[in-house]
């Protein structure tokens, strides 16, 4: 398949568990930046790649459709989705929400235990992005750290809710960690300044360093989508 003048393959797919294999190797091609934000995903093209039948490959789109990963455009296809300065505004600020409230809820449930294993998923990060680690992977961790406050605070809905979001985080903080960030290891400084806060500052240090940790995200977000449109309409 070409794409933007390069021609990238997709390995071929056993058939055991095969629509979950399909929407796997989607994600992770969607993710990673194979696919970019706006090309069109052709059905064909997929299932001949992957050796597959077209029906396995059409349930995994509808899937990813659902996640917010891709669009289905009447009579035209699915395409991968493009962010509108709106829709990143929603989504950050509906994680503001979710993790503020969160964030609440976890603090006085937080014990040594919690703070040792947050503080190895920032390590864990720091190795990944000093061995340059796909950018799925790292943005895996990043978001993992979030996860695991919220699975502190101990409110399945709280932590259903934000998980609706991931996916769509995830493909935003994939293509704004790729150029907005100031130097490679920021991600993992960012985030120990926040398990700081939330360790030695109090609960209100910590919702404040909470607060500009997303803020910071969605202005860097918006940049991008900026650069993104200039570059286009040149």
């Amino acid at each position: 398949m070409e794409i933007n003048g390069d021609i990238h393959r997709l390995d071929k797919l056993e058939a055991f568990n095969l629509r979950d294999r399909v929407e796997k190797e989607l994600r992770d091609a969607i993710l990673s930046g194979i696919f970019r934000p706006g090309q069109k995903l052709v059905e064909s093209d997929i299932a001949e790649q992957l050796d597959v039948s077209r029906a396995p490959v059409r349930e995994a789109l509808t899937a990813l459709e659902r996640d917010g990963l891709v669009i289905d455009i009447f009579r035209r296809g699915y395409f991968v989705a493009e962010f509108t300065e709106e829709d990143i505004e929603e989504i950050y600020s509906l994680r503001l929400i979710l993790e503020i409230g969160g964030l609440r809820r976890a603090y006085p449930l937080l014990i040594e235990k919690d703070f040792k294993l947050l503080q190895g998923i920032i390590d864990e990060l720091g190795f990944k992005l000093s061995n340059h680690e796909s950018q799925n992977e790292i943005v895996n961790i990043d978001l993992s750290f979030h996860e695991y406050i919220l699975l502190c605070a101990k409110n399945k809905r709280l932590h259903e809710m934000w998980n609706k979001l991931r996916t769509q985080s995830q493909l935003l903080i994939s293509v704004t960690s790729q150029t907005r960030y100031e130097y490679p290891g920021q991600p993992k400084a960012m985030h120990q300044s926040l398990l700081d806060a939330i360790q030695f500052n109090g609960i209100e240090g910590a919702e404040k360093e909470l607060t500009f940790h997303i803020l910071d995200a969605q202005e860097r977000a918006i940049k991008t989508l900026e650069e993104y449109k200039w570059l286009i309409d040149k």
